[in-house]
């Protein structure tokens, strides 16, 4: 990467808001992954090491970062992800196992296409939500059951 890719890439991240920020996250998880992935192929362990090091990072600050007093149960839930997320990629380098590593890019991916979802949609909001139509919330009751 140039210094005007890295200049770009850096003024987006500090000028991102917080969901966005969350999909860098993301991103970035995955590419270190599967940088590790390549690197462990090609059997190099040391730049392997270093592209998990950077993913298991990033893990930690997205579990450090979860708010349990704004949602408690997707806290926990994305709690439990990135624990088994952080387990997983350490056993997978002890292990040199490429399987574990595609199983964790496959996580990763969903959560960021998840957040990703999440951030496009929220643009879309209207500012005073309407109440659903009595039939509407019958139907989405029965659904949830």
């Amino acid at each position: 990467m140039n210094y005007y890719s890295r200049q770009y890439l850096s003024t987006q991240v500090t000028t991102a808001n917080a969901k966005s920020l969350i999909v860098y996250l993301y991103d970035a998880a995955i590419h270190h992954v599967r940088k590790a992935l390549d690197d462990l192929q090609q059997r190099r362990p040391a730049p392997c090491g270093k592209h998990l090091g950077a993913a298991l990072d990033i893990l930690i600050e997205l579990a450090a970062a979860l708010d349990f007093d704004a949602s408690p149960q997707l806290a926990e839930r994305l709690q439990t992800l990135y624990n088994y997320l952080i387990e997983t990629l350490a056993l997978a380098q002890k292990e040199k196992d490429p399987k574990q590593l595609r199983s964790c890019m496959a996580v990763l991916s969903t959560l960021g296409n998840a957040w990703r979802h999440v951030t496009r949609d929220n643009s879309r909001v209207p500012a005073k939500p309407s109440a659903p139509e009595p039939e509407r919330r019958e139907e989405s009751i029965a659904l949830a059951v």
